[in-house]
């Protein structure tokens, strides 16, 4: 985890298991994220505010497919 002092934003890699209506197989590979941190005084908790996915890398895809599924999910993100 490292943090972005210019942006504020916090950034981590973590393993991912995906599954999906789209793949017939379960995938496993690598997701980066990022967000700024913010206390939620309703929950007593820090929350992820504005995610942001960085980047996805599936063991089993081609890099031209973790390209093509990290601008989707970008977008997704972005959306909601």
């Amino acid at each position: 985890m490292t943090f972005d002092q210019p942006t504020g934003r916090m950034h981590t890699a973590m393993d991912a298991n995906l599954s999906s209506e789209i793949f017939n197989e379960k995938l496993s590979g690598r997701l980066g994220i990022s967000g700024k941190l913010r206390f939620d005084v309703l929950t007593s908790s820090i929350v992820l505010d504005t995610p942001k996915v960085e980047s996805i890398n599936l063991d089993a895809a081609s890099e031209k497919d973790n390209d093509l599924l990290s601008v989707l999910a970008k977008k997704t993100v972005a959306i909601c």
